[in-house]
């Protein structure tokens, strides 16, 4: 079946090209000007489409090239959206450029002042547009540039307070006139002229838009942010990346650089290519090079003067997972050894390696444990199972005394590989216990609240839970965790939470993919598109990439790939 979105691209180009035949003749005529390519492109849209009962009395036009911003122009009357739009494409005259994106306000609403925090209104960012006065100025951010820039009312505040060279705490009064408005937003593709209706910046995807070949086609181009974003003679991965300044951020995060690692070790094993291979290795050579450190006979991972558990499994991981992995053998050794030397008795982890800080037992002991159950499916070790039991049991008793998301997948990824290996009652009713948890409170709860705009459907966050912000990361390490429950319930014949851990499943593929910068119109703003490419949002309304955003959805899409059926990729009930 033809998506609806896709279809409904080439009804608006087949009735645009129909119109731009219809003007051709016998005798040579003047081609359409670009306010006539525009007003044939959104016609449809403003006289029988959502644009129809809306009137709008302002239009933000930017005209790009390349992603770099060459021309803009906000025109205001009542006139009607045809006028916004010849005045508009009038003050872009003489400009050039290859992109133009088009934002029409209307509902200009007198809002609540003064802001509370850098925060507020942040959900909104993209969305809504924003407009400050004070005396005789004014600053103006439709949702697209807002969006574009990355900035919420409270930053577009600040740099209007500098514009004018008055001091922030002056104008964030209940004296200043503040407005939000409702956008009617637009990509105007110049080489095919039409126009792509657009939320928040970005084309909202429907749960119609998944199926098996849209998750590969993402699968590959997740993978490919990760080979793109790796230095090809260092084999140096980057951490994150601002889309907007168009900069890499100079921070670094061990835990996130070596799960990278084991990301692309895994897609170069899956797809046997040489130059995935080849990058991978070098990556992983990088990595233990630069934060591999001894201490006698154990070895650990180093940065920051910190020493993190986690950091040491996911590195002994990466390691495992790699076809070259007899060339790290002596840091394999020293890693096993400090995880071990980490291990009590009692089944607890000390999650930092020989240093007196002992806390975030939501993730390091998981991760740790995550590496154990992988050696353990390559090693059989009745020693290490007993430990790793021990442990399970341990911190089973630890989530259920400090619930927290964080915890789930981790855990669920270590049991169900021991489970596979073992069968065992008490991993297999953990499992489920943690993730019909998981759902009910991560997904379910704010769906039957309602959500506050419709591309966080299917997001892994409830505003009420104290579980931390949403984010791209979390929400692919959750489906991480759910495609092993789901792959759990379908082997012991457990339909009724196969099919719920299911539907959670594309709920959270939905969001990933509204996350995605997946093409040119996504991309709009973009000037570095290489670093862009593939790259996941840390937020709808946040557009920092960082690593972990990428590597665990591509993990995520990886298992489900191989786990589903064509049909399982259907919302409806089954």
């Amino acid at each position: 079946m033809t998506n609806p979105r896709t279809l409904c691209r080439y009804l608006i180009l087949l009735s645009t090209l129909l119109v731009l035949l219809s003007s051709c003749s016998s005798t040579p005529a003047n081609p359409p000007t670009l306010e006539q390519r525009v007003v044939m492109s959104l016609e449809d849209y403003f006289t029988e489409g959502p644009g129809a009962s809306t009137p709008v009395t302002s239009l933000q036009l930017y005209g790009r090239l390349n992603g770099k911003l060459v021309a803009e122009a906000t025109i205001k009357h009542n006139a009607g959206w045809r006028e916004l739009l010849s005045d508009g494409i009038a003050a872009l005259e003489g400009k050039a450029f290859g992109e133009l994106t088009l934002c029409f306000g209307y509902n200009y609403t007198l809002t609540p002042m003064p802001l509370k925090s850098p925060s507020s209104y942040q959900t909104a960012i993209g969305v809504k547009g924003v407009e400050f006065h004070y005396e005789d100025k004014s600053i103006n951010y439709c949702g697209l540039k807002a969006i574009s820039l990355n900035q919420a009312p409270w930053r577009i505040l600040t740099h209007f307070a500098k514009t004018i060279n008055v001091s922030l705490s002056q104008l964030n009064t209940t004296d200043i006139p503040f407005y939000t408005y409702d956008n009617h937003q637009f990509y105007f593709d110049m080489a095919t002229n039409t126009a792509t209706p657009l939320y928040r910046g970005n084309e909202l995807v429907s749960y119609d838009d998944i199926s098996q070949s849209s998750v590969q086609a993402m699968s590959e181009r997740l993978a490919s942010w990760l080979l793109n974003n790796t230095n090809e003679n260092t084999g140096e991965t980057a951490y994150k990346f601002w889309p907007s300044p168009n900069t890499f951020s100079t921070s670094n995060n061990m835990i996130r650089q070596f799960m990278a690692s084991y990301a692309m070790q895994v897609w170069a094993n899956t797809t046997q290519a040489p130059p995935a291979s080849e990058l991978a290795h070098k990556n992983l050579q990088f990595n233990l090079d630069f934060y591999y450190k001894t201490d006698g006979d154990i070895g650990y991972i180093e940065y920051s003067r910190k020493r993190k558990l986690g950091a040491a499994g996911l590195a002994a991981l990466s390691i495992l997972t790699s076809s070259r992995a007899n060339e790290f053998s002596a840091p394999f050794d020293g890693l096993v050894k400090a995880i071990d030397e980490q291990w009590q008795p009692n089944g607890a982890f000390r999650t930092f390696i020989r240093q007196e800080r002992n806390d975030l037992h939501n993730f390091y002991p998981g991760e740790a444990m995550f590496f154990w159950a992988h050696w353990l499916e390559k090693q059989p070790d009745d020693a290490r199972l007993q430990r790793f039991l021990t442990s399970a049991h341990y911190y089973m008793d630890w989530h259920f005394a400090n619930r927290n998301p964080a915890f789930v997948p981790w855990h669920t990824q270590a049991y169900y590989k021991v489970w596979q290996q073992t069968g065992d009652a008490f991993l297999q009713s953990s499992i489920f216990t943690m993730n019909d948890w998981l759902i009910e409170k991560l997904q379910l709860m704010e769906e039957r609240d309602g959500f506050d705009y419709p591309d966080f459907a299917g997001r892994f966050y409830y505003p009420k839970g104290g579980y931390g912000p949403p984010h791209a990361s979390a929400t692919g390490v959750y489906l991480e965790g759910l495609a092993d429950a789901w792959a759990l319930a379908k082997a012991i014949n457990d339909t009724h939470r196969q099919e719920a851990y299911r539907k959670a499943i594309i709920k959270g593929i939905r969001h990933a993919m509204q996350l995605e910068f997946a093409n040119d119109v996504d991309m709009y703003y973009v000037r570095n598109k290489k670093a862009a490419l593939g790259g996941l949002r840390s937020r709808v309304y946040d557009n920092e990439i960082r690593m972990d955003n990428v590597q665990h959805n591509l993990l995520a899409l990886l298992k489900i790939l191989q786990r589903f059926d064509e049909a399982d990729y259907s919302l409806s009930v089954r």
